[in-house]
């Protein structure tokens, strides 16, 4: 696991466990995840998360490390067609 994410990769992983954005207070964004009712408030910034902070995050909604490291590996693909051509393109998210 990489010491620090951005808010952003926080939020990009938490969305792909199911949880959704309830509000947003000034620079935080409230989180929950609808059948558990789990809920949790990320910062929203530019600045990287410190490695306390994304622990305590994830205490907070009851996620493991090890869970938010597995979605590092996800893949993500988009086809899209160019006139008769049909484009496939990986990256990882």
């Amino acid at each position: 696991m990489p010491k620090v994410y951005t808010p952003k990769q926080v939020l990009v992983k938490l969305k792909k466990l199911g949880f959704i954005e309830d509000r947003q207070s000034g620079s935080h964004i409230v989180l929950i995840e609808p059948e558990s009712k789990r809920r949790a408030v990320t910062p929203f910034h530019l600045k990287q998360l410190p490695k306390r902070t994304l622990s305590s995050i994830l205490r907070e909604m009851k996620i493991s490390k090890k869970t938010l490291n597995r979605l590092n590996n996800s893949v993500k693909s988009e086809t899209f067609t160019l006139g008769n051509l049909s484009v496939c393109r990986r990256f990882r998210i």
